[in-house]
């Protein structure tokens, strides 16, 4: 009959706090095959990873020498790069004009591997607002889309589908320096593409003044990454029952491996994830990987990506397997007395299991395994009939008693005139004491059938009468063939 018992050694919450990777594919712009030029805008050619009609890039590229697409200054502002290590390279893009309807563009992107329905990914972008631009509309922001679209759009047509979006709550109106947007999205499906410009219709407007009705932004340095949160213990169940349990919390985490180290150094691994609950280990791995004792590692490498899994951490538990004894020993003992007392370690009966009849019996009891582990048993018990000896012990137990009364009459009319305790099978010893706590009477090793030789006869030691009122006593007896010693007290009213 094997058994599991697992001991949780080691047990810790860990975060790990590695640079999450960014999954935007040429995120600053700086791949290109071409120089920029004419109205072509970013397409996935010259631009991988990127596209947008009518859109913009521009450079300090040696060897693009076009000034309308150079960086400091260009046809739609001025602006340098973010910092001097953020390249060379940035976009442009028209969110918003009123002419012809409502005209909007927006930059597509590419991202490194679809996103993960129901996981939330954190955005930045700097963005600044250029020197042409005579408004600025709301709606700004990024969302989830399903490819790179190749065409701009205006009022009442219908834009591309999002799956998971963000707007910011406020709108850039600085020209001078460059402004980080962030924000969170939720996917709703698995999507390989970004979409950067107002998200939906424009709520309301911002004019700055100028011939020119548009809203135009420049971008740089575009990132979307997804920081895993992922938590996970081991709790032993109880003794004798079944494998540990883990407690898993995943908020933000879709993909999980699991790696298993074994007493004798072999591992294995499993991609099974668990979602936030608490689940048996053997959900994860087959339950014959845990038939060896000793001590095992659990740990869990867990992320967003299934190629962005971070280290969160290993646990240590230990296994041991107990089985019952192959032989459970008889034991004895006399009828009318607790079977419990008969047993002896390692096997435990519960106490109160009295046997009334001679003969073969059997108890339901444990045993208790060197390694602490209690395992259900039948334990044989024979019960014997008792002794000559105890059943006189027995019947003379049966027949002891000891009585005091409460009171008596030493007046001379020869009724009730001493006081003794009354009873049978009994030695007893008694002091009386007054009411100032002083002995007036005392009798030591009293055989019960001799207490009328050694009453009190209501004086005190010197021979005067006693007082009449309220005495108190105190007696011990004890059986005679019992050494068991009972006490008890009271009172005795004296009346004359």
């Amino acid at each position: 009959m094997g058994r599991w018992i697992a001991f949780h050694l080691l047990s810790f919450f860990f975060v790990n706090s590695a640079p999450a990777q960014n999954l935007v594919v040429n995120p600053g712009f700086e791949q290109f095959s071409s120089c920029p030029g004419g109205s072509f805008g970013l397409n996935s050619g010259a631009n991988p990873g990127w596209s947008g009609p009518s859109t913009e890039y521009y450079t300090s590229r040696p060897g693009c020498t076009d000034p309308v697409y150079g960086l400091s200054s260009n046809y739609a502002g001025t602006q340098d790069l973010v910092t001097e290590t953020s390249g060379d390279s940035y976009a442009g893009v028209r969110v918003y004009a009123s002419w012809g309807g409502t005209y909007r563009e927006r930059i597509y992107g590419t991202l490194s591997e679809p996103t993960v329905p129901g996981i939330t990914y954190q955005y930045s972008m700097k963005v600044s607002l250029a020197e042409t631009s005579s408004m600025v509309a709301a709606g700004f922001g990024m969302g989830f889309t399903d490819s790179l679209i190749t065409s701009t759009y205006y009022l009442g047509t219908e834009p591309p589908p999002l799956h998971g979006h963000h707007i910011q709550s406020t709108m850039v109106t600085d020209m001078l320096n460059w402004t980080t947007l962030t924000g969170s999205i939720t996917a709703t499906a698995g999507v390989q593409h970004i979409t950067i410009g107002t998200l939906g219709n424009p709520t309301s407007t911002v004019t700055l003044g100028g011939d020119f009705p548009n809203s135009y932004y420049f971008v740089d340095d575009v990132e979307l990454t997804c920081t895993p949160a992922f938590v996970f213990s081991v709790t032993p169940r109880p003794a004798c029952d079944a494998l540990p349990q883990l407690h898993v919390q995943t908020p933000n985490a879709a993909f999980t491996h699991w790696t298993l180290t074994t007493p004798n150094g072999q591992t294995f691994t499993s991609d099974q994830f668990v979602s936030s609950s608490t689940v048996s280990i053997q959900e994860i791995f087959p339950e014959e990987l845990f038939a060896q004792e000793g001590m095992y590692s659990l740990k869990a490498e867990s992320g967003c990506q299934s190629s962005q899994l971070l280290d969160f951490g290993t646990h240590t538990f230990e296994i041991r397997h107990t089985q019952a004894p192959p032989i459970i020993p008889q034991f004895s003992g006399f009828v009318g007395t607790d079977a419990a007392a008969w047993v002896q370690a390692p096997f435990q009966l519960p106490a109160g299991s009295v046997i009334e009849t001679e003969g073969q019996h059997s108890g339901s009891g444990n045993y208790q395994a060197p390694n602490g582990c209690s395992v259900p048993v039948s334990i044989p018990l024979l019960a014997l009939a008792p002794t000559q000896e105890m059943l006189i012990a027995q019947e003379a137990q049966e027949n002891e008693n000891f009585f005091a009364p409460n009171a008596f009459t030493p007046d001379g009319d020869g009724i009730n005139e001493a006081w003794h305790p009354a009873g049978q099978n009994v030695v007893y010893s008694v002091v009386i004491f007054d009411r100032w706590g002083s002995v007036v009477f005392e009798a030591n090793d009293v055989p019960i059938h001799e207490a009328k030789h050694h009453a009190w006869l209501g004086g005190y030691r010197g021979g005067q009468y006693a007082e009449p009122g309220t005495y108190a006593y105190r007696a011990h007896y004890r059986g005679i063939k019992n050494s068991v010693t009972k006490e008890v007290s009271g009172s005795i009213q004296l009346i004359r």
